[in-house]
This record gives structure tokens, C-alpha cells and sequence, in this order.
């Protein structure tokens, strides 16, 4: 037995303004026969290929330290460059630019909604860039989408805060295993 995630809920100020700010980002619309409104404490938008759902939900406090889960944003058409441009044309605001870290064509920008909620638009380019979703075993995928990535001049997959690369980290947690993550099967997708 398992779980699905129903839909990402996001706490904030003005739940009707950052449900239009991420309907432009995500290309996501309003739940049919539930319109969101100004004024609306809670506003749901989805996207129409996926189903995926978001909940933004007001509450009382602002938001004070920095997000402890946050969106991982790829274009769906365009460059990363040139998506990063098209979100500050919307609202976004830029935090953080780590492009070319690991060399040309890695790395990744941070940016922060109306409200202060950071969102990354990582470089990933080549064969891993044309991959939508990941099934089954996803993090033996995850590790095979990274090597394609690396393989394709595309950065290493370390996160920022952490010299260790994330599927490592995601592979570790709670198994106590010390197998290298190249020694992992691998399913070809």
C-alpha cells in the first residue's frame, strides 16, 4: 500500500494574487466550475496535461526563514536563459545565479515569487532535457536521467548546500546502504 501526493499546497498572503502569478509561471489554470476570486482565502489552480493541482491557502503569518521545499522549474520550450527572463517579466524576483558554476551551460538561477517563495530554474539540457516524467523506480531513473545529463556536457547533480550528489543522499535515507550510486541498477526509459 502507498500514497499519491492529491495536490502541492503553498501557505501564504493573498492566496487569489500568487494563484495568478504561478497560473502565468505554470501554464496552469482555474479549477473548472470553482473560479478563484479576489478575496478567495484558499484558491486551487491545476495543470490541464498533468492534473497536477495546486492549493494556495492564506494564513495569518508572513513567511520568515527560507523554504524547506520548493519547485525545480525546466521550460517547456526555450532555454533556461531565456525562461528566467520570461519569469521576471511576470513578477519573479531574482535571489540567487549560480549559471556556469560547474562550467558552461550548468548551474542554476534562484528566484522568489510575489510573496518571497524561492523557486530554481536548473540547467538541464540535452537527452535529460526532452525526459517528462519519471515512473516506476524513480530514483534509479533520477540517477539515470543525471548521467545523461552529465554525459550530454550537462552540470554534476550536487545540490548547493551539500557536496553530495542529491540521488545519493535520496538513495541513503533510511536503507543505511554504503553501495556506491553507480553501482545502482539502472531501467532504460
Amino acid at each position: 500500500m502507498s500514497c499519491f501526493v492529491s495536490h502541492t499546497s503553498v501557505d501564504c498572503r493573498n492566496a487569489y494574487e500568487l494563484s495568478e502569478f504561478w497560473k502565468k509561471v505554470l501554464d496552469y489554470v482555474d479549477v473548472c466550475d470553482d473560479p478563484n476570486e479576489p478575496g478567495h482565502e484558499e484558491c486551487m489552480i491545476l495543470d490541464p496535461d498533468s492534473g497536477h493541482h495546486i492549493l494556495f491557502i492564506e494564513v495569518p503569518e508572513s513567511k520568515t526563514v527560507k523554504n524547506r521545499l520548493h519547485f525545480d522549474l525546466r521550460p517547456r520550450t526555450g532555454t533556461r536563459d531565456e525562461e528566467v527572463e520570461r519569469l521576471l517579466g511576470i513578477g519573479a524576483v531574482q535571489v540567487g545565479d549560480h549559471r556556469g558554476i560547474r562550467g558552461p551551460g550548468s548551474g542554476w538561477v534562484i528566484l522568489a515569487d510575489p510573496e518571497g517563495n524561492e523557486f530554481c530554474n536548473p540547467a538541464l539540457g540535452g537527452r535529460a532535457g526532452r525526459v517528462r516524467r519519471l515512473s516506476g523506480h524513480g530514483a534509479q531513473e533520477l540517477v539515470r536521467v543525471r548521467e545523461l545529463v552529465a554525459g550530454a556536457g550537462g552540470a554534476s547533480p550536487v545540490h548547493p548546500s551539500n557536496s553530495q550528489p542529491r540521488h545519493r543522499r535520496q538513495r541513503d535515507v533510511g536503507r543505511g546502504a554504503s553501495r556506491p550510486a553507480h553501482d545502482l541498477p539502472r531501467r532504460r526509459f
